[in-house]
């Protein structure tokens, strides 16, 4: 039931891109040209074949509905702004990427309404008492949210002087990927991405520049201006740039910022549709063939989920390199009741990340259930390496000590877990009961009840 209402959301989203062609005053058919391509674009996959995609459909329905009606000034404006303020409200609640809407119908403004302060004014204050209830709605839940781990994001947890640069970098291999959807993935965690500062910089100048080239074009062409600056300003809120997101890629996210390319595309046609019937011809025969190409790819790419079997093995296929493909592969195993196959491929999330707690977690656990103790006891030191100052990656190794009788080598780790732990007595009342343990297995005396 989700893939069709998906697919029915992903289709509306298509027709709204058409309508916005048509608001921006494309032709007909380059409308429909940008909406098809939209439609069939196989970097929009995890977004409509995924149920966690919903959100990127919901919230793009959002903002295209929002800026159609910006761009006809809002036909009987009472019934029609106040429509488009509860739009901008439900795509807010169903991803926080919609507030990216605010800044397209600035742009909008700045290019090509042009409208004056007192019509403009009473527009954003609607707007604006849209934020500022989902903002008071969605305060509360602020605190319960769970921290960035590093193998979603890495660049969560690298200073702001690389970050900013590095993820400006991941904008332009979005960019790459709307223009050549080759090597398209679902997971692109640790260590699947490897950007750099010095590319990062210069991706940066490029963003720059191409800030340059749309204000000196906005006069000129103000529809072009708009579209160009349209994939960076719907990346507002996820592209890692103003603060960390809790992922360091993930294609679902191009699927809002994708439209202005489909429309710079129907832009691109609609000159054509001007220029002698020769090239008209050959160019829109050359649009055939790269939509039944894009199709081709998009059902081969969509054949990832026809199954959680297969989108785990081909997932962890595609991206070896990822920790998270392998553990969540390890995880869906376990699930499946194929222990020894779920530990391998945790292992291979722990030699792709050895500080990977959760995957250190559920190896040790399967190799306890296999009755491979020693093994398990491997896998907290080696994590300790790491981690020397974990807690609970200290306690589980205890436990694993205490469950073999070595009594002798978890009295120190119970010690260093009371200094950690000052406040608990439970590592206090354990280590005495250790060191009895260990006085009555060498002999010394007696054990107490």
């Amino acid at each position: 039931t989700f893939h069709l209402t998906n697919t029915a959301l992903a289709g509306l989203a298509s027709v709204l891109v058409w309508a916005l062609g048509l608001s921006l005053g494309l032709g007909r058919p380059a409308s429909l040209a940008a909406g098809l391509l939209f439609a069939v674009h196989p970097l929009h996959v995890d977004a409509v074949v995924s149920i966690v995609g919903r959100a990127e459909l919901l919230a793009a329905l959002a903002v295209l509905a929002c800026l159609i009606l910006h761009l006809k000034e809002y036909p009987r404006r009472a019934l029609s702004l106040p429509l488009a303020a509860l739009l901008f409200f439900g795509g807010l609640a169903s991803k926080e990427s919609a507030i990216c809407l605010l800044l397209l119908l600035a742009v909008a403004d700045w290019a090509i309404l042009k409208p004056d302060l007192r019509k403009a004014l009473p527009t954003y204050a609607a707007y604006a008492a849209a934020l500022g209830l989902w903002a008071l709605w969605t305060y509360p839940a602020l605190g319960s949210m769970a921290p960035v781990a590093y193998v979603d994001n890495p660049l969560a947890f690298a200073p702001w002087w690389q970050r900013i640069p590095m993820a400006a970098e991941l904008l332009f291999r979005y960019v790459a990927l709307t223009l050549w959807p080759v090597g398209l993935v679902s997971d692109r965690s640790y260590a699947v991405l490897a950007p750099g500062l010095a590319s990062g910089l210069a991706a940066v100048g490029a963003w720059a520049a191409l800030k340059a080239l749309t204000l000196s074009l906005h006069k000129k062409n103000p529809v072009l201006a708009l579209l160009l600056l349209w994939f960076p300003v719907c990346f507002v809120v996820t592209a890692n740039i103003i603060f960390p997101i809790g992922t360091i890629m993930a294609e679902r996210l191009a699927y809002l910022p994708s439209v202005g390319i489909c429309l710079l595309a129907g832009l691109g046609l609609d000159w054509v549709g001007r220029q002698g019937r020769v090239l008209k011809a050959g160019v829109w025969a050359l649009f055939a063939v790269a939509i039944l190409t894009l199709n081709f790819i998009y059902i081969s790419h969509a054949r990832i989920w026809t199954s959680e079997d297969h989108f785990h093995t081909q997932t962890a296929v595609d991206s070896p390199r990822s920790a998270k493909a392998h553990f969540n592969l390890g995880q869906h195993l376990a699930r499946r009741g194929k222990p020894e196959d779920a530990e391998r491929a945790l292992a291979r999330a722990l030699t792709i990340h050895p500080a990977f707690d959760q995957a250190a977690y559920y190896r040790s656990g399967l190799l306890l259930e296999l009755d491979r103790p020693y093994e398990a006891e491997g896998v907290w030191k080696s994590y300790l390496d790491h981690k020397p100052e974990d807690a609970g990656a200290l306690s589980h190794l205890l436990s694993i000590l205490v469950s073999v009788g070595r009594y002798d080598e978890a009295i120190p780790l119970a010690q260093r877990l009371i200094l950690m732990v000052p406040e608990s007595n439970d590592f206090r009342s354990l280590l005495v009961r250790l060191e009895m343990l260990s006085d009555y297995q060498r002999g010394l005396g007696p054990l107490s009840p």
